[in-house]
């Protein structure tokens, strides 16, 4: 058995947010990032991208 994970093999994925894959027997890790870890300047600039795109791309969404 690999010690990562391999997405091709059967795994258990939840959560709705952000997708979590798990296996027995792998190794895993945690990424975090603080609310105040960008700059605000960024975030201004990802928040008026995704204004943009929402605006391209109405609800209802397709899986795809």
């Amino acid at each position: 058995m690999s010690e990562f994970l391999n997405p091709f093999d059967e795994v258990d994925r939840h959560g709705s947010q952000l997708p979590h894959w798990q296996r027995d027997g792998v190794m895993q890790f945690v990424t975090f990032r603080l609310g105040d870890a960008m700059p605000q300047e960024k975030l201004r600039v990802w928040k008026r991208e995704r204004e943009i795109w929402l605006g391209l791309h109405p609800k209802p969404w397709t899986p795809e």
